[in-house]
């Protein structure tokens, strides 16, 4: 049983289509089975987890199911990041094998996929089977596959973290980690054609090899303006329109359109916490995002997404990000707590040199682009920095 979680806490997507929720809660069962246990660090967060509810009940007079989801959604990566970071060598051991089986079948399944003989075969039949939204090929109008996620930009930012605890717990022969670094930047651009992917593909190497990426850098904007444009390969095409007009409010308007509703999404949580310090409450998301939405200053008729999905009117969606979400739920009070939770974590990531980049990455992913419940990057953080702090090299 534990073999078989300690798997599938790396396929969140993998719900054999018993709930439409596009997250199986595999970390929240692990954790349940494993002996729970609640650290000191983890106790004002929680606390107030469980009180905001009751604040969003006075609010809005209302009470729903969406509370209990959303408990459950920040609960899923939040304890299992515990669980694994002061787990034992033993099992810590476990997970790190467990990973470098997940990332070689990836590769393998990336290629598969991207060729069409996935389709061939009749994957297609077997996604089907095993997740409520995902495909087996290439998902086309610019973007690539998704793996064995709901869609490219998670299977892009997944595949990253997933490689990035690989990297760290297995590869020490530099020129094997360059090769190896090459191949998943390939993957993520030119198979998965994420967007999200390339931004924490970016980010990562680029602070990796910070010398070469002073020079890559330029070469690389240069060729973006002049042989980039209109590759089908959506990130590229992004990254060539953004150099080719390289003024910040065609940024934030590109930004603002090519990110669907992620971008706006975030921008609003934030500025909804700073309002209202102790948040709208959890689970109240359905009237609270919309309420932020309308007052972050920015029309619905400016975001492409809205005005193609909804006629230029916004409706509610959550934050797409971690701690955008506490931010628009528990407000300034929430952030706190949150801080308090990983100030240790926080500490590691200045600290720890050689593993500053997957640091910053996943700061990155809490507080700018991510999704609340999914415990891929939570589980690759936590097992990089326990392997490496506990369990030794």
């Amino acid at each position: 049983m534990f073999n078989f979680l300690r798997v599938m806490l790396f396929f969140p997507s993998v719900n054999f289509s018993l709930l439409k929720a596009e997250i199986f809660p595999y970390a929240g069962i692990y954790y349940l089975l494993k002996r729970p246990v609640l650290y000191r660090e983890q106790l004002f967060f929680i606390v107030v987890l469980f009180v905001s509810p009751i604040y969003g009940m006075y609010i809005y007079n209302d009470f729903n199911s969406e509370v209990l989801r959303s408990i459950l959604a920040y609960l899923n990566p939040f304890l299992i990041f515990f669980t694994i970071y002061f787990s034992s060598r033993f099992d810590c051991g476990l997970i790190v094998k467990i990973i470098k089986l997940v990332f070689y079948f990836l590769v393998f399944l990336s290629f598969f996929q991207y060729t069409g003989l996935a389709n061939l075969f009749g994957f297609d039949l077997i996604i089907d089977l095993l997740m409520s939204r995902g495909n087996a090929g290439v998902m086309g109008h610019g973007r690539g596959i998704s793996l064995l996620s709901s869609e490219p930009s998670r299977a892009g930012m997944e595949f990253l973290f997933i490689y990035a605890a690989f990297r760290f717990c297995y590869l020490s022969d530099e020129s094997k980690r360059v090769v190896y670094d090459l191949l998943v930047l390939f993957i993520i651009v030119f198979l998965i054609r994420s967007a999200t992917g390339a931004i924490y593909s970016f980010i990562f190497f680029g602070l990796i090899y910070k010398r070469f990426s002073i020079i890559a850098f330029p070469v690389f904007v240069f060729f973006s303006v002049n042989y980039l444009s209109f590759t089908g390969v959506r990130t590229l095409d992004i990254a060539s329109n953004i150099f080719a007009n390289a003024n910040f409010s065609y940024f934030m308007e590109l930004l603002l359109n090519t990110s669907g509703f992620r971008a706006i999404s975030v921008y609003s949580g934030y500025l909804s916490g700073f309002y209202n310090p102790f948040g709208l409450g959890v689970g109240f998301w359905e009237y609270s995002s919309l309420e932020a939405l309308i007052n972050s200053g920015v029309s619905a008729s400016q975001v492409s997404f809205f005005t193609t999905w909804n006629n230029g009117e916004y409706y509610s969606v959550r934050p797409t990000s971690y701690v955008a979400s506490i931010m628009l739920d528990m407000g300034l009070l929430g952030l706190l707590a949150f801080i308090m939770s990983f100030k240790r974590i926080f500490s590691k990531i200045r600290t720890e040199k050689e593993l500053l980049p997957i640091g910053i990455v996943f700061l990155f992913y809490l507080f700018c682009l991510g999704t609340i419940g999914n415990p891929i990057p939570w589980v690759c953080v936590a097992l990089i920095y326990s392997y490496r702090g506990q369990c030794g090299n």
